[in-house]
């Protein structure tokens, strides 16, 4: 999915620089998981857990504005680590780490096959999601009853090949599991992506994560 990132000359360290890293977190670092409590829930997950060695081929930047940043750390093993921030980018502005997999891509080719998902009542934003035969409830404004509309945001994506970065739209909305005989829960992500190579729709799995469980050198 990210493969065409990988390639080319390796960005001037200045430019780097630029970008939030909180938890040291940047592009072309790489990254010990702390994967013992994924292995423990691993017959639970709908996901594989992931190897514990990654290394960070791009980051996406979204301003949520209010000084709320979602920082997104995508790597070679098809997965992406999700660090929300607000009032900074140091460890006490951290609100939120998560560890997601790329579960499914779906490519609607009509305008019909994207209104189920995204017209009004379309399946992003309904309170419940069923995906791979599971049923998820709405993470978001889970009080609220109803349908809600997806969230909108631009995320802006560098590479550490160096090539330009560029903006991708999505409109998305989180849902999430209970895992039985455990506190924890399993998130799902649902995006409709639009990107300088097309349109699609993302199914994003993951857990939260520990900051203390990152390793990152």
């Amino acid at each position: 999915m990210f493969g065409k990132w990988f390639k080319g000359k390796q960005p001037e360290a200045s430019e780097q620089n630029k970008l939030p890293s909180p938890l040291n977190l940047r592009l072309g670092a790489a990254v010990t998981l702390d994967t013992v409590v994924m292995t423990m829930l691993a017959d639970k997950l709908n996901f594989e857990v992931p190897g514990s060695q990654q290394i960070i081929e791009a980051q996406g930047v979204t301003s949520l504005g209010m000084g709320s940043y979602i920082n997104r750390y995508y790597t070679s093993e098809d997965g992406f680590i999700q660090v929300n921030t607000t009032g900074g980018h140091e460890e006490q502005h951290i609100d939120d780490v998560k560890f997601f997999v790329f579960a499914k891509t779906l490519y609607p080719g009509t305008e019909a096959e994207w209104d189920t998902w995204l017209a009004v009542g379309g399946q992003i934003g309904q309170p419940t999601l069923s995906f791979l035969d599971t049923q998820y409830q709405r993470g978001f404004n889970s009080e609220t009853p109803g349908t809600i509309r997806p969230i909108e945001f631009t995320e802006t994506v560098h590479s550490k090949s160096g090539e330009p970065p560029y903006q991708v739209v999505h409109r998305a909305m989180f849902y999430e599991r209970p895992l039985s005989g455990s506190d924890r829960y399993e998130g799902l992500l649902v995006s409709a992506e639009h990107n300088p190579d097309g349109d699609c729709l993302v199914f994003s799995l993951g857990v939260d994560l520990d900051p203390m469980s990152l390793s990152v050198i």
